[in-house]
């Protein structure tokens, strides 16, 4: 039974998908594991292969490897002739070689449906320039290889030549959605309330906290492209986190850097970015933050949460009264509750508490409706009126909870 949904967010950012890596390694070593939690991981560009290898179940530390091994052979050293002319080149590397270190590391087996959690990916599409979310639960996901769902939205523009998912061209989801984090929220979004959806989102860390735009006076045109590629991403960034303060929580982590690590500069990487993930895994505000997103929410009113007795009453429209004896079985986060019940006519129902009162909705397989619940602390009985709909007829009743066991019992 969930009632909190956990997002696990990566921002794209090239090599520097490294630091994300190396940081859930090092919160793993302090027995702190945010990917269990997690219930879906979402991604953009290098962040989409940080969270598909977690969506397969690869480790933090294997995930670290398979970088290692990315890094020298997709971004090799080139000459200073070569980075001054590069922007005159096509794509600066190789797709191919790309395609060829993901099809050979536990990634290159898999569908987008072996995703062992719901898994959403983020890329630009070249046919509608619309972005397209890749959704590990979508009809089509059975049929389609993983690899080419991350070599989608890993094309960056002068980086990478397109990447094709079936019949549709792709470039890096970055370019308008380099942190993924509330495309993850609007459709998750559609299927519970907005406070009952935690966001943790990791960016890649690389770029200075702030930069002196003069040297982008008098830039000629082709000097454009990466720095407006740069600009894309990280202004995109910094809208989602703004909007995920919608939600029920969400927490940042992102470094503030005095220089740039580039997208394809493996050897500053692996050089600085280690060592910040370590700083970062012992900074104390850092891990509360991050222990507040696995904790979920304090409760301000009762507990409801445990394996209850009940009964409900239910008065048809020609007034016959029936009495149904059911069990129940409830979790709870905070002030929100979620339950289950095992009854001639079973359904679930999703609840707010408000001091010692429930209130919320129930759904079965015809009716749904709404209930109003008081509990007595003295009897630690719950009672209350439920109303409901179906088949074009209302119902009334009275509902009564007792003899809680808590789940450890």
């Amino acid at each position: 039974m969930k009632i909190l949904h956990r997002i696990l967010s990566f921002d794209g950012g090239g090599i520097r998908g490294l630091y994300q890596a190396k940081l859930l390694e090092r919160l793993l070593d302090r027995k702190i594991d945010v990917v269990d939690k997690a219930d879906i991981p979402a991604g953009t560009s290098t962040g989409a292969i940080v969270a598909a290898a977690l969506a397969i179940g690869m480790s933090p530390a294997e995930i670290g490897t398979l970088y290692d091994t990315l890094g020298p052979t997709v971004f090799p050293r080139r000459g200073s002739w070569y980075r001054r002319t590069k922007v005159l080149r096509r794509a600066s590397y190789s797709s191919e070689v790309l395609k060829t270190a993901l099809e050979n590391s536990p990634l290159g087996a898999c569908r987008l449906s072996h995703c062992t959690r719901r898994l959403l990916v983020a890329a630009m599409s070249l046919t509608t320039y619309k972005l397209d979310i890749f959704d590990s639960t979508s009809a089509d996901a059975a049929t389609t290889k993983l690899t080419d769902v991350l070599l989608a939205s890993t094309a960056a523009p002068t980086y990478f030549e397109p990447s094709k998912v079936r019949d549709v061209y792709y470039v890096d989801g970055g370019l308008c959605c380099n942190n993924p984090a509330f495309r993850a929220v609007a459709l998750l979004a559609a299927e519970v309330p907005l406070d009952r959806i935690y966001v943790l989102s990791i960016a890649t860390a690389g770029m200075p906290v702030a930069r002196d735009g003069q040297e982008s006076i008098g830039l000629r045109q082709y000097g454009w492209a990466r720095p407006a590629i740069q600009l894309a991403m990280m202004g995109s960034s910094g809208v989602a986190a703004r909007d995920c303060e919608l939600v029920g929580y969400h927490y940042r982590i992102e470094e503030d850097l005095e220089r740039t690590i580039e997208l394809d500069d493996y050897e500053a990487a692996k050089t600085l970015l280690p060592a910040l993930a370590q700083a970062r895994a012992n900074d104390e505000l850092t891990l509360e933050g991050i222990e507040r997103w696995l904790a979920g929410p304090s409760p301000t009113g009762d507990i409801f949460a445990g394996r209850w007795k009940g009964s409900y009453s239910w008065m048809q429209p020609d007034g016959t009264v029936t009495r149904t004896p059911e069990k129940l079985q409830i979790v709870q986060a905070g002030d929100f509750v979620y339950g289950e019940v095992e009854s001639e006519w079973p359904y679930k129902f999703w609840a707010k508490v408000y001091v010692n009162v429930l209130i919320g909705e129930w759904a079965g397989r015809e009716l749904r409706g709404s209930f109003f619940l008081t509990r007595n602390r003295e009897t630690d009985v719950v009672s209350g009126t439920w109303v409901g709909t179906g088949d074009s007829k209302p119902y009334t009743g009275d509902w009564t909870w007792s003899d809680r066991k808590d789940d450890d019992q």
